[in-house]
């Protein structure tokens, strides 16, 4: 919904909606389009309280996904014009298990931003978290 729009907008639209920013934010502004669009989501549709959270995840995960914050997550991550190292297993786990799959797709995404010295989302490391967490029991 806001995916398009330049930092500068995205950023304006955080102050409009009291949005408050946290240092990946704040380094990451491509981010931004999850919360953004949530807000404009909500504001536009008043979409509920569980499309508004998973619109609001989809880009970072956050601890405790339900299912239909997984299923966004997963679904944005692995979307058909996606072409990265480890899409196609990803896309194969999501078949077998939806819980692994965005463990999965959230490890990669970590490996990566490691691997290139950036920072990683405190809600990533709490979604990983809540994730082993569930798939160990």
């Amino acid at each position: 919904m806001t995916k398009a729009l330049p930092p500068e907008l995205q950023l304006q639209l955080c102050r409009e909606y009291g949005i408050p920013l946290d240092p990946f934010s704040r380094d990451n502004p491509k981010t931004l389009h999850a919360t953004t669009g949530a807000w404009v989501a909500k504001r536009i549709f008043g979409e509920n309280e569980a499309v508004f959270q998973a619109i609001a995840s989809h880009t970072t995960g956050c601890g405790h996904m339900n299912t239909l914050q997984k299923i966004i997550y997963i679904a944005d991550y692995m979307e058909p014009n996606r072409d990265f190292p480890g899409v196609e297993r990803l896309r194969a786990a999501v078949d077998r298990d939806l819980d692994l799959a965005v463990l999965l797709g959230l490890e990669m995404t970590v490996e990566m931003l490691r691997h290139q010295g950036r920072r990683v989302a405190r809600d990533s490391l709490e979604a990983i978290e809540s994730l082993r967490a569930g798939c160990a029991q």
